[in-house]
C-alpha cells in the first residue's frame, strides 16, 4: 500500500525520503515500501537543527513527519521545494475506538502546544495517504541492483548537533542481519520484541525491527523513550527480546526490587534475550543488574557493541563471559561472524592482543557502510583501504574479547598532554569508590574548555558531599586537572537513552568550592555547543563572571 502511495506521489528509484518519525508500525512499513520501489528512506536525527535538516533533505520531493514534533522542523518542511508532506501520528496504527480517542486527545494536545500543521493539499495525513494507493495501478517494485543504497541512518558517534547520515547498501544490511541472527538462536517464530528507540539508530532498526521480521517474530512498538517508563513497558508487554542502555537497565532492576510482590508480576522467566547496548556501564553495576535479573528468573544481560558505520551490532558476549578482574570497563564480547577487527596506534600499526594495549578499533566486513550522505571528505577519512576507523579506543584480550573504553575525541589537553575524559572518570570512580561518574567537556565563548563532573556515591560508602568534592579536587590537582562544577545524583546517573549522554544540554545545578565557600555554576548557550559560564556565591548571591 505505501509503495503504491509513494509511486502515486511521484517518488522514483533513487529518490531520498526524509523520515522525521519515532518507531511505529507505519514508519516501519514506509521504510520497507521505499526499499521495494528503489527509493532511499533517510531517518532524520530527532534532535537535528534547522541548518542541518536543510542540508540533509536537499533534493527530496516528499517527507514524512510525526505531528507532535512538527514545531521542531516546520520551518524546513514548509518550504516550497517539498511537493508533499505526509503527516503521521500516534493514532495511525490503532484500532477503533482507541484510534478515535487518541486522535481527539492529540488534537487538543497539539492545540495546547500551538502545533498547527497547515490545512492545505500539500499536507497529507496517513489515512488520506492510504487512499491514494487505491488510484495507482502501475508497477511499483523495481529489480534488484547491486550496491544500491537501501537506507540512511544517523551516526550516534557525533556531537550533539553534527549530523552524519550513514548510507547502507542492501548487501550490507543483509550481511549484518545474517551475522547477527546466526549468533542469536533466541530469534525465531513467535518471539516478542519490544522497540522504543527511534529508527534513526541502525542498531534499533537492525535488532528490534528487521531481525524479528526476518525470523517471524512479533514487534511491539512503543515510541515513548523515557527511562521512568521502561520498567512498566517491559513488565506490561513481556517481550522475549529487547535492548536498552546500561543506566536504563539499572533503573529497571531498582524498580523491580521496589515492586517485588506487588501488582505487576515480577517473574522474568519469559525473558530470553535482554541486551545492554549503546551507553554502557561499569563491571560492578553490570554484576548488580545481572544478580537482580537472575534472582527473578531471567537470564543475564547480553552485552553488545557496534556503531552505525557497520549497520549496528559488531560484537556480543555469550553465556557467562565476564570482564577481567582488574578491568575498569566491561567486556563487550567477541566479533560477530564475518567481521575482521584490530586495534591500531596513531601511526596505523596494529597492536597485539592482551598486555593492556589500547588503540583505535578498525573493522573490515561486508557490512561496512557505503559512505556518509553528501560528505565525501569525512567518508575518505573514516573508510581507508576497506577498514572503518571507528574513533573508539578499545583493547582486545588474548581470547579476542573487546573492551570498549570510550570515544577518542572525548579528550582534553592537560599540561600539554592528552587525557581521555573516560580515563579521568574511571580513575576517580575506582579511587573514591563511587557508584558511577561521568566527566563532560563544555566549550566556552572564551575558547576555553571546562570540565564538569556528574557522580553518584555508592550506597554503602556515603560521605559528606562537600568533603568528598574537596578530596576529589585535591587529588585531581596533583595531575593539573580542574573540575569546573560538580553535580551529584542519587541512585544512578540520568543518561538520556537517545543521546546516550547525561543530559547533554544540562546547564544548571553544578556546584564548586573556593576557599571553603560554595558557588553555584550555570551556563547560557549562546550558539551551538558554545556557552557562557556564570558562577554565583551561594551565601550572598554575588555574581562572578
Amino acid at each position: 500500500m505505501w509503495a503504491r502511495t509513494f509511486r502515486a506521489l511521484g517518488v522514483e528509484k533513487g529518490d531520498f525520503i526524509p523520515l522525521y518519525v519515532p518507531a511505529s508500525p507505519e514508519s516501519y512499513s514506509m521504510f520497507l515500501a521505499a526499499n521495494a520501489i528503489g527509493a532511499i528512506p533517510y531517518y532524520q536525527k530527532l534532535a537535528i537543527t534547522k541548518e542541518a535538516l536543510n542540508e540533509e533533505t536537499k533534493g527530496a520531493k516528499i517527507a514524512v513527519v510525526f505531528d507532535a514534533m512538527w514545531n521542531n522542523v516546520s520551518d524546513v518542511f514548509k518550504q516550497d521545494r517539498f511537493k508533499n508532506i505526509i503527516v503521521t501520528s500516534a493514532a495511525d496504527s490503532m484500532m477503533f475506538p482507541l484510534k478515535q480517542i487518541t486522535k481527539i486527545g492529540s488534537y487538543f494536545k497539539n492545540k495546547k502546544e500551538n502545533i498547527n500543521i497547515p490545512n492545505t493539499s500539500k499536507y497529507i495525513w496517513v489515512d488520506d495517504a492510504k487512499n491514494i494507493a487505491k488510484y495507482y495501478t502501475g508497477k511499483y517494485k523495481v529489480p534488484f541492483s547491486s550496491n544500491s543504497v537501501a537506507v540512511v541512518t544517523t551516526s550516534s558517534g557525533t556531537t550533539s548537533h553534527a549530523v552524519k547520515g550513514v548510507m547502507d547498501t542492501n548487501e550490507g544490511v543483509v550481511s549484518s542481519l545474517t551475522a547477527y541472527i546466526s549468533a542469536h538462536p533466541e530469534y525465531h517464530e513467535g518471539q516478542r520484541t519490544l522497540t522504543c528507540f527511534p529508527p534513526t539508530a541502525s542498531t534499533s532498526l537492525n535488532t528490534l525491527q528487521l531481525a524479528p521480521t526476518l525470523t517471524g517474530g512479533t514487534i511491539i512498538f512503543d515510541p515513548r523513550v523515557d527511562t521512568s517508563l521502561w520498567y512498566e513497558q517491559v513488565m506490561y508487554n513481556r517481550p522475549n527480546i529487547t535492548v536498552s542502555t546500561g543506566p536504563v537497565w539499572e533503573k529497571f532492576v531498582r524498580d523491580l526490587e521496589l515492586q517485588e510482590g506487588q501488582a505487576i508480576k515480577d517473574d522474568l522467566s519469559w525473558a530470553d534475550l535482554f541486551i545492554l547496548g549503546g551507553s554502557g556501564t561499569t563491571p560492578e553495576i553490570l554484576d548488580y543488574i545481572n544478580s537482580v535479573i537472575e534472582k527473578h528468573g531471567g537470564k543475564s544481560l547480553e552485552v553488545g557493541y557496534g556503531f552505525s558505520e557497520v549497520f549496528g551490532p559488531l560484537s556480543l558476549t555469550k553465556g557467562d563471559i565476564k570482564s577481567k578482574d582488574d578491568s575498569l570497563v566491561i567486556n563487550v564480547g567477541l566479533p560477530l561472524p564475518g567481521y575482521k577487527v584490530g586495534i591500531f596506534d596513531e601511526n596505523g600499526n596494529e597492536l597485539p592482543y592482551g598486555k593492556g594495549n589500547r588503540g583505535e578499533l578498525w573493522v573490515k566486513s561486508d557490512s561496512n557502510m557505503h559512505g556518509y550522505y553528501n560528505k565525501e571528505e569525512i567518508t575518505k577519512q573514516t573508510t581507508i583501504d576497506g577498514w572503518i576507523h571507528s574513533g573508539d579506543l578499545c583493547e582486545i584480550d588474548n581470547e579476542g574479547n573487546i573492551y570498549y573504553h570510550g570515544r577518542m575525541k572525548n579528550n582534553v589537553d592537560i599540561s600539554n598532554n592528552k587525557m581521555y575524559l573516560f580515563d579521568i572518570s574511571n580513575d576517580i570512580r575506582d579511587k573514591f569508590k563511587l557508584h558511577d561518574i561521568f566527566v563532560e567537556k563544555k566549550q566556552l565563548d572564551s575558547k576555553e574548555s571546562v570540565l564538569n563532573m556528574y557522580f553518584v556515591q555508592e550506597e554503602s560508602n556515603i560521605e559528606d558531599s562537600k568533603d568528598l568534592i574537596q578530596r576529589m579536587d585535591n587529588y585531581l590537582a596533583t595531575m593539573d586537572i580542574k573540575i569546573n562544577g560538580y553535580k551529584e545524583f542519587n541512585g544512578f546517573l540520568p543518561i538520556d537513552p537517545t543521546t546516550l549522554k547525561p543530559r547533554n544540554k544540562d546547564t544548571e545545578g553544578f556546584i564548586k568550592y573556593r576557599n571553603g565557600e560554595m558557588y553555584e555554576v550555570s551556563y547560557d548557550e549562546i550558539k551551538l555547543d558554545t556557552y557562557i559560564e556564570h558562577s554565583q556565591k551561594v551565601s550572598d548571591k554575588i555574581l562572578v563572571k
